[in-house]
């Protein structure tokens, strides 16, 4: 079990010896995957059935199968500016302009805007995350368009991506998360 001992968020700290079995086994495993225990798990591993799925998703959607970083740093800056996720905008402006995006695209994007983007790959998982977003249908040319430029298997990661992104951008405002260090 953890102890809600809660400092500037109300996340709680992590700590090892209040665990119980099912936790544990748990925070061994996203250790063993990730090397450490990232912020969002630090809520889920309250309910360990949960975090396990929610681990083995992360890990898959995080590495990346069809999506290079780049088109995965738009959508998640996206997803998380129409959330009002700070700390996840925060941490994957970082990310982004690790990728090697453009800081004007990152800034951009981070304002809620639509960057212009050379790339038809990028420019396909931009138009998929607006209409998200802005909960507009998504027409048949957008979709055939992000088909031809993904493939059906990337548009269902995209799809997958900002699902998960979702929940990470709700966990993180809910649970206030202050801005990690610059």
């Amino acid at each position: 079990m953890m102890e809600p001992t809660q400092s500037q968020s109300r996340i709680p700290e992590l700590r090892k010896e209040l665990l119980s079995s099912a936790q544990s086994d748990i925070v061994q495993r996203i250790e063993a995957t990730r090397g450490r225990v990232p912020t969002p798990f630090k809520i889920w591993i309250q309910n360990p059935t949960l975090a396990e799925p929610l681990q083995e998703l992360g890990a898959v959607l995080t590495k990346g199968i069809i999506l290079s970083k780049q088109e995965r740093e738009i959508a998640i800056l996206m997803i998380a500016r129409h959330w009002g996720a700070e700390y996840v905008l925060a941490t994957h402006s970082r990310e982004a302009l690790e990728a090697g995006l453009p800081e004007a695209t990152i800034a951009e994007l981070r304002e809620g805007g639509r960057p212009q983007l050379s790339d038809q790959r990028q420019q396909s998982v931009c138009a998929i995350v607006t209409n998200f977003v802005l909960n507009l249908p998504t027409s048949d040319a957008t979709f055939n368009d992000a088909v031809a430029a993904l493939g059906q298997a990337g548009v269902a990661e995209l799809v997958a991506l900002c699902g998960y992104f979702t929940t990470v951008a709700l966990a993180m405002k809910l649970y206030q998360m202050p801005l990690p260090a610059k």
